[in-house]
């Protein structure tokens, strides 16, 4: 095979990789979906319950031994700690007594809790007070979230052809053709015309050549 015959192999490949790599391109272009997902916050909602009701009511059996259970439960260990040691201790009431008892049975106790608090779901939080054996308006807040998801779409070429050209002081030409499979591997065909040939050796006046290529 003679030079002429050689470039216009080469001439002939590095096209055929062009033109063939534009059309299998345009006809596979497959599109890839990426979702994200976010979660954004909702305005508060507040609100109460102004008159929970109750739903049963137990009463003690034995009114005699209210104390003592309540000495059990750890409910009077605060009202008299120096009269209560264990559990088993036996206490009796005196008349003096009665105040702390009335001062307890009136005296309000505010309660507050957060229920849950999580990206997906959002944020509720419970506040109620109890006095003279009474649950007050139950408060809540809830912060809620909603769930966004937005999509974007991206075209993925399995085949993306190139071509390209260049210079050098040799000086000498250069043209290059190719195509990159799935924006991984690549082929391609250069071509080198040299303009002022070495006249002291027998260097050819263009060349041809193959690459291998890798896309990062």
């Amino acid at each position: 095979m003679n030079k002429t015959s050689k470039a216009i192999l080469a001439v002939a490949l590095g096209a055929g990789l062009f033109i063939g790599g534009y059309y299998t391109c345009k006809k596979t272009t497959p599109e890839k979906i990426v979702e994200h997902t976010v979660y954004e916050p909702l305005p508060p909602i507040h609100d109460s319950i102004p008159y929970p009701v109750y739903i049963s009511e137990t009463v003690p059996v034995d009114p005699a031994r209210i104390i003592q259970q309540c000495v059990r439960d750890g409910v009077f260990t605060e009202l008299f700690p120096e009269r209560i040691r264990t559990i088993t201790d036996t206490v009796y009431l005196e008349k003096s007594d009665t105040s702390q008892i009335l001062a307890d049975w009136a005296t309000k106790r505010d309660y507050e809790e957060t229920l849950f608090d999580r990206d997906t779901l959002g944020t509720m939080t419970v506040r109620t007070s109890v006095q003279y054996n009474r649950l007050g308006t139950i408060h809540y807040d809830f912060t809620p979230v909603r769930k966004l998801v937005t999509r974007e779409i991206y075209t993925v070429r399995k085949v993306l052809p190139f071509v390209g050209a260049g210079a050098s002081t040799y000086p000498s030409v250069n043209a290059e053709a190719g195509l990159f499979w799935k924006q991984s591997w690549g082929l391609s065909v250069q071509g080198n015309y040299y303009l002022a040939p070495n006249r002291y050796a027998e260097a050819p006046q263009y060349d041809f050549g193959v690459k291998v290529l890798k896309m990062f």
